[in-house]
């Protein structure tokens, strides 16, 4: 070994002994001194904060009619419904739409299940051309209503994927029958204009 390679080494030990110690000092020789637990705190009121000087909001609206309600519910669950009622892709072999049976009356599931779902399998095969279809729901109109069912007009922006085709957006509005059963409110029907 040479003279200078010795001293490189001497001095990366030197260095690393030096790390060491500074890095143990820091670490374990940093302790904060806890407060005496029967020392007594004696703490002084704030002279800024007046108990008067706080100021409530107060609110002039009255809460919404359970007529309101229901309107608002309907809406919002036609919404949510179309919007994934209407995204689907033959990749997953439209499974997405399996998952809105519990938004469903036992109508509605049945001819999903029978008839809407087997023929978009036909239509557009998992092994065939990519297809898929985006939904955002843009509004949502009552058209008809009742304590125990409610018809809504969606209208919806749709976005279709055929293969490597550029997607083609359009418009297109769909009627959502709906009917309460218990606090929920069930889709028995669901057309595309």
């Amino acid at each position: 070994m040479t003279r200078n390679q010795k001293i490189i080494i001497i001095a990366a030990v030197l260095v690393v002994i030096f790390a060491a110690v500074a890095i143990y000092l820091f670490v374990f020789n940093n302790k904060e001194v806890a407060p005496d637990p029967n020392e007594k705190v004696i703490l002084t009121p704030s002279e800024n904060i007046q108990a008067g000087d706080i100021e409530i909001p107060k609110f002039d609206r009255e809460p919404p009619s359970k007529k309101e309600v229901q309107t608002a519910t309907a809406q919002v669950t036609s919404k949510m419904f179309v919007e994934r009622f209407g995204t689907f892709t033959n990749q997953s072999e439209f499974n997405s739409l399996e998952d809105l049976y519990v938004m469903m009356t036992p109508l509605m599931s049945g001819w999903v299940k029978t008839d809407y779902l087997p023929g978009l399998r036909s239509d557009y095969p998992a092994d065939g051309e990519f297809y898929r279809m985006v939904t955002l729901a843009l509004t949502a109109e009552i058209v008809n209503e009742t304590v125990a069912q409610t018809d809504v007009m969606v209208s919806t922006q749709r976005t279709k994927t055929v293969g490597k085709n550029d997607p083609e957006k359009f418009n297109q509005d769909i009627k959502i029958e709906l009917i309460k059963q218990g606090d929920n409110w069930l889709v028995d029907g669901a057309f595309w204009q």
